[in-house]
């Protein structure tokens, strides 16, 4: 009987667990970090933790490095440094900033949610 108790509480907790393999085909999942330094203001960093594919198919001009992108459309109540979100992507016009002589590819989070993507 233990034994069985032991299996069912191993299955729901596997169960529980996240994996990216399991996202849906359109959905990214990815980590708030900070509001940017930026001198032009404006966008927050996140880390993408699974889903890059569906980032690099709407810039695939861009060179990523380390999966790091901006966005400027964040929620306010996602803004939370280690807060783990799911969105759908969208693209945006591109921003340029010339204080820094940098432009940068803006992509508009979709259905934001901190559980999966709707």
């Amino acid at each position: 009987m233990k034994n069985i108790v032991r299996i069912l509480a191993l299955i729901l907790a596997l169960s529980g667990c996240e994996n990216d393999k399991t996202l849906a085909p359109d959905c990214v999942k990815a980590q708030y970090l900070r509001a940017t330094d930026s001198p032009c203001g404006g966008p927050d960093k996140v880390l993408v933790l699974g889903g890059k594919q569906n980032i690099h198919d709407l810039f695939p001009e861009t060179s990523w490095s380390d999966s790091l992108f901006i966005t400027t459309t964040v929620p306010e109540q996602y803004r939370k440094p280690g807060q783990v979100l799911y969105f759908k992507p969208e693209k945006a016009a591109s921003k340029l900033c010339l204080a820094v002589f940098m432009a940068y590819p803006e992509v508009r989070m979709l259905n934001v949610s901190t559980t999966s993507c709707r």
